[in-house]
């Protein structure tokens, strides 16, 4: 999928919040008849050529993330991991992709930013959740750190919003570590 790209239905539903809008609007105008038609239709169709020039003309802020502990092969008890890192720029955020071998989905964790900066660098850490008691126990886990440093307004726009407990057959289209992968025993 092109990370530039909106469905028709997202278009369409941004399109008919505008025309909305604008029509509330167009009640607080002076204008009528032909006018008040003009600005209820144009205003949104405007806004939208905007927008759709906004997401397809800028380009992603580049970001590297590393995952630099737990390393791969690891065993783990536990059901919470910490996950740790470096990220560049410092500024961008962080969340990992989890999965286990027989899953078809992967989970976000929680999304975060660097703790500690040293020059455009940033370490950071957040805790990840690996089945639960019941389940996902003598399996393997697939890990990859994802990070972003475009606001969420633009990600939203280019269908690269993710939030904690999303869950995705896909990775999204923020930037990715090297995948590690961990098996939790009991």
């Amino acid at each position: 999928m092109n990370p530039h790209s909106l469905s028709m239905i997202t278009w369409g539903t941004i399109g008919l919040i505008l025309l909305f809008l604008s029509y509330v609007a167009s009640h607080y105008t002076s204008f009528h008849g032909l006018k008040k038609l003009s600005f209820t239709v144009l205003s949104p169709l405007l806004i939208l050529l905007l927008l759709y020039i906004y997401v397809h003309n800028t380009q992603t802020n580049y970001c590297k993330v590393w995952i630099t502990s737990p390393h791969t092969g690891i065993m783990v008890k536990d059901t919470v991991l910490k996950i740790s890192g470096i990220v560049n720029p410092a500024s961008a955020r962080v969340t990992a992709r989890v999965r286990s071998e027989h899953d078809t989905c992967w989970w976000v964790q929680e999304i975060v930013r660097a703790e500690k900066q040293e020059g455009n660098e940033g370490q950071w850490s957040l805790t990840a959740y690996i089945g639960t008691k019941e389940t996902g126990v003598n399996e393997n886990y697939e890990i990859i750190a994802l990070a972003s440093d475009d606001g969420n307004i633009f990600n939203l726009l280019t269908e690269r919003y993710i939030y904690s407990g999303l869950t995705r057959p896909s990775v999204p289209l923020w930037y990715q570590s090297d995948l590690i992968q961990i098996r939790r025993v009991h």
